[in-house]
């Protein structure tokens, strides 16, 4: 199974991965704009990339597996969509947003996500993100980065010298 294939590859990890991770806690009572427009602008870039491999290629396809619900805090059935997702998420983790398949595995690409064989032919799973969702870990990386050539530079310059 391929939670089994999972489990797997994060004991090999380097890294320390917690499988076991619970959320807790309340649904919020209302969202923030920031949030709201990071929510919007990650759907329009789903919906890119969706697109994009759906228009342009002739070889695979995308299907949408991700939880697409557009629910507000606030809404009168929000506080029970959050608890049923923050279940679904203690048992089965975050869904990708989208599955690559093969046109030669679903030619009519008929593909049902509820059904795990289907799932496990998927040949790529992708979590899709806007740039500016990132944009200010992104450029914090590429400051330290600049630094770290700098002082190299530097470095080399005196041993030069």
């Amino acid at each position: 199974m391929y939670k089994d294939k999972i489990k797997k590859l994060i004991k090999q990890s380097p890294l320390k991965i917690d499988t076991e991770i619970q959320l807790t806690g309340r649904p919020p009572t209302m969202a923030n704009s920031e949030f709201l427009t990071n929510k919007e602008q990650g759907d329009w870039a789903e919906q890119v990339v969706y697109k994009a491999i759906n228009e342009f290629s002739d070889l695979y396809f995308a299907v949408k597996y991700g939880r697409s619900d557009s629910i507000a805090a606030g809404d009168k059935d929000f506080a029970k969509f959050y608890m049923e997702y923050k279940d679904e998420l203690n048992i089965i983790g975050k869904r990708p947003d989208l599955l690559i398949y093969k046109t030669d595995d679903f030619p009519d690409r008929n593909v049902n996500i509820e059904d795990d064989e289907h799932v496990k032919k998927a040949i790529a799973a992708l979590e899709v993100r806007s740039s500016s969702f990132l944009v200010e870990r992104y450029s914090a990386f590429m400051d330290k980065r600049q630094q770290e050539a700098i002082n190299k530079c530097v470095a080399i310059r005196d041993k030069i010298l």
